[in-house]
């Protein structure tokens, strides 16, 4: 969950006063799975129950965690902030041949990418993945305007401005897939948000970082 979630929003936080002292719009890009959310263990963000820990629930933690404080933040920073949360698909890198990898897997990949490649569209280069990643710092994915301005439905090279996970366009925090898409919202989140989850995931991730800056365990 550090490492998925925590340490990502912390960067951003560290970094916030250089990114907002730019002249131009700032972006934060956060590679991970903004579709993997499924359920959301009220009682245990973090995930410390070890029963509660899984692949599946600290991707669909990491998911929704991300979905809303990127979402606190850009409400936050009006014409100054864009963040994004990224899926970029199968990716061939080094890491796909790393030796602490079994063999077989590694094998596998070394004789299908080529075929994957071909076939499979979500299969990327890591040079393809790199440009995609970068397009996501675009006039596709503005910054929020502040309240009472009026968001332009295209860029100016005529590309949809993007909806932000929020359901406003050019809301300032997305979800995008590998091929430059929105990830639609789960349908728990307008419940979720009824129920003040937004402010109760920006409130427990605050207190984490202040009990650790303060030299404490976080233990919530």
């Amino acid at each position: 969950m550090s490492l998925l979630y925590y340490s990502r929003m912390r960067f951003t936080l560290s970094l916030l006063p250089l990114l907002l002292a730019s002249s131009l719009p700032a972006h934060v890009i956060s590679v991970y799975g903004p579709g993997r959310d499924a359920t959301l263990i009220a009682d245990d963000l973090s995930l410390r129950d070890p029963k509660n820990y899984g692949f599946m629930s600290s991707g669909s933690h990491a998911a929704y965690l991300t979905t809303f404080f990127m979402e606190h933040l850009a409400a936050q920073h009006p014409g100054h902030l864009a963040l994004t949360h990224y899926y970029p698909g199968l990716v061939f890198t080094d890491a796909i041949f790393s030796p602490r990898l079994p063999a077989w897997f590694r094998g596998f990949f070394y004789y299908a990418r080529p075929l994957l490649l071909y076939f499979l569209p979500m299969a990327l280069t890591a040079e393809e993945c790199g440009d995609r990643v970068l397009f996501n710092a675009s006039s596709r994915f503005p910054c929020r305007l502040s309240d009472g301005e009026a968001m332009p439905s295209k860029t100016d090279e005529g590309v949809d401005v993007a909806a932000s996970s929020d359901g406003i366009d050019g809301g300032g925090a997305y979800r995008v897939n590998w091929n430059g898409e929105v990830v639609n919202t789960g349908k728990q989140y307008p419940k979720l948000r009824e129920e003040g989850w937004l402010e109760k995931v920006v409130r427990h991730t605050m207190e984490a970082f202040e009990e650790i800056k303060a030299g404490r365990v976080f233990t919530g």
